[in-house]
């Protein structure tokens, strides 16, 4: 990762609604709805504007334990969260 990696942060406006195995997020504006697993879950909640992808990754690793640094998974999750319009890039 460089410093010019994005920081992350979730759309405002969308509505979260914890669910037993994730989320379902809501976009109302645009109509839709999406189901995140739980590691996808956690990726969004940590879009807050402060993490980058390799951040994420380093939250990730420590909150389960992780062997490997998951920052691939992670940017591949970010990728998609994003085209979905769920989160933006910050810098």
């Amino acid at each position: 990762m460089t410093k010019a990696d994005p920081f992350y942060r979730r759309i405002e406006g969308l509505v979260r609604n914890e669910i037993e195995g994730g989320y379902f997020v809501s976009d109302v504006a645009r109509g839709k709805v999406h189901f995140l697993n739980p590691t996808a879950a956690a990726v969004f909640e940590l879009c807050d504007g402060a993490h980058d992808a390799d951040a994420i990754a380093s939250v990730l690793t420590a909150a389960f334990g992780l062997a490997a640094h998951p920052t691939s998974d992670v940017e591949t999750c970010l990728a998609s969260l994003r085209d979905e319009g769920l989160i933006e890039a910050v810098r």
